[in-house]
């Protein structure tokens, strides 16, 4: 049978689905399940573990015979989204929905939107990288963007909870594996573009194309955010199919920018200026009040202007973000900043050259003693994304030459998942364009090897970077248990 036969009998109700999976092992009784044939394993081989447990129906490439009604399809991950949706009933629909793409800046921008919003009495969820936010019941992610099931199950249970806001981060491989494909966007906000998943994809062009394609799915009656900064994004602006809407730290042609009158390593203090478009829709004065965002870095303004653009775009009250702004703080490992027995210690997921140049130039006027950078391998992302990291550090590292910064690099290799391992190649070409970049570094295979070093060397008034993505997330942890902990900046 074909699989629109199945998805016509689920939306008219002659076929009732408990639910969805493409994993045999999330299988249950009335579950459809949606056999992948992916790069390391072919769902169809677990097709008869998934009739032992009940499995209502099969979704399938090949031709297979089995106890139960078989859907054939040419595209069984392109079904999955679709079917997930109407076996949910379409929540996407009846939500306002708001995903934020890009390479950087995901997390904190989906963060700050969420206060926003509750900040407001408007209940929000929150799906990303980190945690995920579904009716007040936080619980750690395991993806950025969760496989199709998972996330339109989430939207179900926002909807019938009467939580009617969401955002969510919006991944390349989510776009790319369709996990997205059957969302209704209220509004899409593109961040950045800078060399990463470049395993997944043979360019950066072929990359930035991916993000492209998300906003280009922006209904004409829906909102596109654009930031003005990015070469690339604000020239992806001009293609969007939505109402396009971009923001600047510095450039006044953009419809929202900041002026900036106080910055530290501490925050921001800025003022809004908008431009004519968005004065005609927000009939409010936007520049007469100053915002305060206590998390360190440019950066960090260009997100908040993200955030604010998109809470002023949704109706949210300006007074009520600017409190809301004012009390964020740093997301897990974004920009985190810890005094550790008199030592700074500034903790990010620094995993791309974009945010690796972010998080050293915000601390480069720092006043300090001596100057840590603690670096985790990115593993298995390839050797074209590392080396693009190795060049970044030995950027940074030109900067801080007066300070002769120790360099220590690790590929943490207990202390990471396999997905997240780092192969020898990568190992190899990261600690050889140092070398070949004349930076003098220390490696260690073992994360505790590296922060014993740091306990060892590091004295009171130095400053210690902590940088890397899954290979550095216990780096604070393991350190802080080498000293007393002295004090953790709130």
């Amino acid at each position: 049978m074909k699989v629109e036969a199945l998805l016509a009998a689920i939306r008219n109700g002659a076929v009732q689905l408990a639910g969805i999976t493409h994993d045999s092992r999330q299988v249950q009784p009335g579950y459809a399940f949606v056999a992948i044939s992916g790069k390391h394993r072919d769902g169809h081989t677990y097709i008869e573990e998934a009739v032992r447990k009940g499995a209502a129906c099969i979704v399938c490439e090949k031709k297979v015979s089995a106890p139960i009604p078989v859907y054939r399809t040419e595209s069984p991950r392109r079904w999955l989204s679709r079917l997930s949706a109407a076996v949910h009933r379409d929540p996407s629909s009846s939500l306002n929905v708001i995903g934020v793409t890009g390479s950087n800046g995901k997390t904190t921008i989906t963060s700050m939107i969420h206060s926003l919003f509750v900040e407001n009495g408007l209940p929000c969820g929150l799906i990303g990288t980190v945690e995920n936010d579904i009716n007040g019941v936080r619980t750690p992610a395991t993806l950025t963007t969760p496989e199709a099931p998972d996330l339109q199950r989430m939207l179900a249970e926002l909807l019938a909870g009467d939580t009617r806001n969401t955002v969510m981060e919006v991944s390349a491989q989510g776009v790319e594996m369709g996990r997205v494909e059957d969302i209704h966007f209220s509004l899409g906000i593109f961040t950045n573009l800078t060399p990463d998943h470049l395993d997944f994809y043979a360019s950066l062009e072929e990359y930035g194309e991916c993000k492209k394609r998300f906003m280009n799915r922006i209904p004409g009656d829906k909102t596109g955010l654009y930031n003005y900064d990015d070469p690339y994004v604000r020239e992806a602006a001009r293609e969007g199919r939505s109402e396009v809407f971009t923001y600047s730290l510095v450039d006044r042609n953009a419809d929202l920018s900041a002026q900036i009158v106080g910055r530290s390593g501490a925050g921001c203090l800025f003022f809004l200026h908008a431009g004519s478009k968005l004065r005609e829709r927000i009939p409010c004065d936007l520049e007469s009040f100053p915002f305060v965002l206590r998390v360190p870095g440019l950066h960090n303004v260009s997100n908040a202007l993200a955030a604010l653009l998109a809470g002023l775009l949704s109706g949210l009250n300006p007074l009520r973000m600017r409190l809301a702004l004012n009390k964020f703080r740093p997301v897990v490992r974004r920009m985190q900043v810890f005094d550790w027995n008199g030592v700074k210690v500034v903790d990010d997921t620094a995993m791309n050259p974009g945010s690796i140049r972010a998080v050293m130039n915000t601390f480069q006027s720092e006043s300090c003693g001596r100057v840590f950078i603690v670096f985790a391998i990115r593993g298995n992302r390839g050797t074209v994304v590392n080396r693009e990291n190795a060049l970044a550090l030995a950027e940074c590292y030109s900067v801080w030459k007066s300070k002769h910064p120790q360099v220590i690099i690790t590929s943490a290799a207990s202390h990471v998942g396999d997905n997240d391992l780092v192969h020898p190649e990568e190992e190899n070409v990261f600690l050889s364009t140092l070398w070949e970049q004349k930076i003098p570094h220390t490696f260690y295979r073992e994360l505790p090897e590296a922060m014993e070093h740091l306990a060892q060397s590091a004295h009171t008034g130095d400053l210690l970077f902590l940088l890397g993505a899954q290979g550095m997330d216990e780096g604070f942890s393991i350190l802080s248990h080498s000293r007393k902990i002295k004090d953790l900046v709130k």
